[in-house]
């Protein structure tokens, strides 16, 4: 750690690694710069004017403002992801009682059985299942003969509607999560962008503050730099 102390009490610690910079310290180290004019008085003497002071301050709001929609994507996905396997699930229960419904009514007519896939291993992953759920509404729906044997033994129009409506419901949440991944990756790739920016900023102002004020203590910081 670097320090730059004054003839008080207070203290600015300045941490060595820009990669790993703690941007809520150098939140605090920027308002209280832009708080206090002698010290931007004391700072423009050495290069560093209210312009260039600023320009770190919006580096560091890039790096919040990029922290903060990757949270909020975070969040987003979780909440989306919950509703997916909501309705997985409850899709997942209708298509099981669906298919040991045609095993039962076809279960002589191999033809029909390999058609739905009803003895078929069934897929552990998502976007494998769900591809087999599918298809098998979408053949269900276009073989009338199959679909009116069901309806003459119990099967009602409103359990395939039903099941409609969750694979629906499923396209578009599965949709929604991946275009919430695209604006993670982007965040991602910004993240890196952007500390690198803020790097070349915080790494030259260490170096003047390390070459200019261990001899030169007089610069008044206002209250001590602190942890948010």
């Amino acid at each position: 750690m670097k320090t730059i102390t004054n003839k008080g009490s207070f203290n600015l610690k300045l941490s060595a690694s820009s990669k790993s910079e703690d941007i809520f310290v150098w939140d605090t180290l920027f308002r209280n710069i832009q708080s206090d004019k002698s010290v931007l008085k004391t700072l423009s003497g050495y290069g560093y004017n209210k312009r260039k002071i600023q320009q770190g301050v919006d580096l560091l709001k890039k790096l919040k403002e990029n922290r903060r929609l990757y949270q909020l994507n975070k969040s987003i996905e979780l909440s989306v992801t919950d509703s997916l396997y909501s309705k997985k699930d409850e899709l997942d229960k209708i298509y099981t009682n669906h298919k040991n419904l045609l095993r039962e009514v076809f279960k002589k007519d191999n033809s029909i059985l390999k058609t739905f896939k009803i003895d078929a291993k069934e897929e552990t992953k998502f976007v494998y299942w769900f591809g087999d759920v599918k298809q098998f509404y979408k053949q269900l729906k276009e073989s009338k003969s199959v679909l009116n044997k069901l309806y003459l033994i119990g099967l009602e129009q409103r359990e395939i509607e039903i099941a409609d409506q969750l694979v629906n419901n499923l396209a578009q949440l599965e949709e929604q999560l991946s275009l919430i991944a695209k604006e993670e990756n982007a965040c991602f790739q910004n993240n890196a962008k952007y500390h690198i920016e803020f790097a070349k900023w915080t790494d030259s102002f260490r170096t003047m503050t390390a070459s200019v004020f261990k001899k030169k203590l007089a610069v008044q910081m206002t209250p001590d730099i602190k942890r948010i």
